[in-house]
């Protein structure tokens, strides 16, 4: 009983709440540096973050083909930029130099 209630403890000691909120509700800040440094870029979803009572918020923002998240700490100061990975940043995969090429037709081995 012990042992479950340590790990109990445990896992709601790194307890992080995340809860989706409007882009009108985002502080004015965070609404500015938007405005100013990612003007081109659609909000698709804010969220406040809520970790062992220290509040960021996240800013999920799409352009063409290209996603953001952008964190902001409860003051509204920019803290970090992520780009996933673009599909058109997929690394190009090369055959090796002893595999031949899938349109390449097989070279035949003479016959002895």
């Amino acid at each position: 009983m012990l042992v479950v209630f340590l790990g109990l403890a445990i896992i709601f000691a790194n307890a992080q709440t995340k809860t989706a909120i409007e882009t009108k509700d985002l502080k004015k800040e965070i609404a500015e540096n938007l405005t100013k440094d990612y003007k081109d870029f659609q909000v698709i979803k804010a969220f406040k973050v809520d970790t062992k009572g220290v509040v960021t918020f996240e800013i999920m923002a799409k352009k063409d083909k290209e996603f953001l998240i952008l964190t902001y700490d409860e003051n509204g100061k920019f803290l970090k930029k992520i780009e996933p990975r673009k599909e058109a940043q997929k690394p190009k995969v090369e055959p090796r130099k002893d595999e031949p090429v899938k349109d390449e037709p097989k070279k035949e081995e003479p016959k002895k």
